[in-house]
């Protein structure tokens, strides 16, 4: 299955992010963190994502400046946690992962992929909460991550309980 936002620089679901967002003065995480950073720090870390997430073998320039821009990057990917989903907050920028190798993405992302309506929502849903937790103080940002951990552990034990692979 090709993923949502696999090779493509910014998905419909991250414009609309960006559309909603671009006029409100909060500064988040991210945004700190990037004022910390020379400008060859946030291409390197750009690059990685596009490379990484996105799956962009040759980025562009523009492709690096878009990324930059994004208010969440969503992407899927193997994650090596037990997680669903990850928020990264890290070298300024907001990344919302989605773990491909997860009971929930097997059970149920999986089988709606064709619909890429749905897909696209789910996204919204989940980058919805990346956004929030860094426009977040840190010590409150910990706290909602913490929450998500433990979400993500039930939904995990639940959905493996139902199918009897416990």
């Amino acid at each position: 299955m090709k993923k949502a936002g696999i090779g493509v620089t910014t998905t419909p679901p991250e414009s609309t992010i960006n559309n909603n967002e671009g006029n409100r003065n909060i500064e988040t995480i991210t945004d700190k963190q990037k004022e910390e950073m020379t400008k060859e720090e946030k291409q390197e870390e750009a690059l990685r994502v596009l490379k990484d997430i996105k799956r962009i073998e040759k980025p562009t320039d523009e492709d690096i400046e878009k990324i930059l821009l994004n208010k969440v990057t969503i992407g899927y990917d193997r994650l090596s946690s037990v997680n669903f989903f990850e928020v990264d907050l890290s070298r300024g920028i907001c990344k919302c992962i989605i773990n491909t190798d997860h009971i929930f993405y097997e059970k149920f992302l999986e089988k709606i992929k064709e619909n890429k309506e749905i897909i696209e929502i789910f996204e919204i849903f989940l980058a919805s909460l990346a956004r929030l937790m860094d426009e977040l103080p840190l010590e409150e940002e910990r706290k909602i991550k913490s929450f998500v951990e433990e979400w993500n552990y039930k939904l995990t034990k639940y959905i493996k309980s139902q199918y009897g692979e416990e």
